[in-house]
């Protein structure tokens, strides 16, 4: 029994299906020749498959991207057929159709990666939706996947991703900027990629076939830190027991990125500041002055205004500096951007494993999406790395494999107050606004949680801004 769509389709669907080829691996009875019958119908190929075994056979003779099948196969079960479509297809969006007695075996798939499960009577209108968003979630991909490689080519640094306006401001910047010699400050809150935004400046300046040299100022004691950038003479200090040539001279025609900028002691700053006028320094223990030209990038996660107003960095020495700024913009502010870098994060931290985690079902990806990320992007990384570790081969991330505290995120919409007597309209927009401000305002990642298509958001805005 079918509930749902007609046989003519009176819905506009043909262009939202693409055409898909569909495998149906279920005996043939009336039930399965109407499904073949609606779906045909909306501009799909189908191939129906007597049972799950006929079913592999066609996934390894062509390229599927649906499959609906019975949970129970005499010869092949569900889960069996599953694991060989997504080895074939790791896209395929299979949903299952099962009897009352099998649902731990539909959920099983869900888990494994199964779109979705249905039992009889069966609703066709509920299973194209799936498929589109199946489709929808293809796009995306495909979309990802070409951001990554244009961004690879433009800025030669494969882990800056982000569409989002913030991000793209940014790299518009760094574009601009990166040709000329100007000084750098990169601000930005720790883990949101100022080491990447230094070595995107150097990757696309007339500097790139020279050195990126890179020092993190807070890692070293007070006293060595001259040593490090200038160099030292053997005997210079105790411990001296060889000459040691600095990060300015190894920079030397290239570029120098010195990190934790505002971690330099006073004593430093002063001839950090003349280097910077002049080209010259002296190594510790030397009677010669010595030249480098050198690019200078600097970074800092701490206010150096404020330092300057304290009296623990020198003013001169920040203009110095900040002849052109760039502030990396926090994660919770470019939400947006966040299934991309889990997208990202999720194929390096599988292919270092050695294993095929496929994707986050949306449960999790909406706790991610609305987790604070105080520690950004380098904690987002650590996260999902440690996701995909403990995971087992070929199953997809869930709200049970995220850390407590993303678990503990309470589920969409419960934070939003509906009083009685609130009309549906007005109800509806408040869920519709709320989850816009979720995710920072991206209509894709706002369709996909709300189970609607981005258009409908779009009329949705329209309408509300003509009332």
């Amino acid at each position: 029994m079918i509930r749902g769509m007609n046989e003519t389709g009176n819905e506009p669907s043909v262009d939202l299906l693409m055409r898909p080829r569909i495998v149906l691996a279920a005996a043939e009875t009336a039930e399965t020749r109407r499904i073949a019958r609606v779906f045909e119908g909306l501009g799909a190929e189908v191939l129906v498959a007597n049972d799950n075994e006929v079913a592999i056979n066609l996934l390894e003779q062509m390229e599927v991207e649906v499959l609906i099948a019975e949970t129970r196969s005499p010869r092949v079960d569900g889960i069996r057929l599953l694991a060989a479509g997504r080895r074939l297809s790791p896209d395929l969006c299979a949903i299952f159709i099962a009897e009352p007695g099998e649902i731990d075996l539909a959920t099983r798939a869900v888990q494994d990666g199964a779109y979705d499960y249905q039992t009889r009577p069966l609703n066709l209108d509920k299973m194209l939706a799936v498929i589109r968003r199946a489709h929808a979630d293809r796009e995306l991909k495909a979309r990802l996947n070409d951001l990554q490689r244009r961004l690879d080519r433009k800025y030669g640094v494969h882990n800056i991703l982000g569409n989002s306006a913030a991000i793209s401001e940014v790299m518009a910047k760094v574009l601009q900027i990166a040709p000329t010699s100007a000084s750098v400050l990169i601000t930005g809150e720790t883990g949101t990629g100022k080491e990447l935004i230094a070595t995107a400046l150097h990757q696309n300046s007339a500097r790139r076939n020279a050195a990126l040299v890179k020092l993190h100022c807070g890692d070293l004691a007070a006293g060595l830190v001259e040593s490090e950038l200038f160099g030292h003479e053997r005997g210079a200090f105790t411990g001296a027991t060889s000459a040691r040539k600095g990060r300015f001279e190894a920079a030397d025609g290239g570029t120098l990125f010195l990190d934790a900028v505002g971690e330099l002691p006073l004593e430093t700053q002063a001839k950090l500041l003349r280097v910077l006028g002049s080209g010259e320094y002296q190594p510790l223990g030397s009677e010669t002055t010595s030249r480098a030209d050198v690019r200078i990038i600097a970074a800092t996660s701490v206010p150096l205004p404020e330092a300057v107003t304290a009296g623990r960095f020198r003013e001169d020495l920040y203009y110095r500096l900040a002849v052109v700024q760039i502030e990396i913009p926090a994660l919770r502010h470019r939400r947006q951007d966040i299934p991309l870098l889990i997208a990202h994060f999720l194929r390096e931290a599988s292919t270092g494993a050695g294993k095929s985690v496929p994707s986050i079902a949306p449960r999790a990806m909406g706790r991610l999406l609305r987790y604070a990320w105080p520690g950004n992007v380098r904690e987002l990384k650590n996260v999902v790395s440690g996701m995909t570790l403990a995971a087992d081969d070929g199953r997809m991330l869930d709200v049970v494999d995220l850390p407590p505290a993303i678990q503990e995120l309470p589920e969409e919409g419960q934070g939003i107050m509906i009083p009685i007597g609130t009309s549906l309209e007005e109800a509806e927009e408040r869920l519709v606004e709320a989850t816009l401000r979720s995710v920072a305002g991206d209509k894709q990642a706002a369709s996909r949680i709300l189970g609607v298509s981005v258009r409908t958001l779009f009329r949705h805005a329209a309408r509300h801004r003509e009332g």
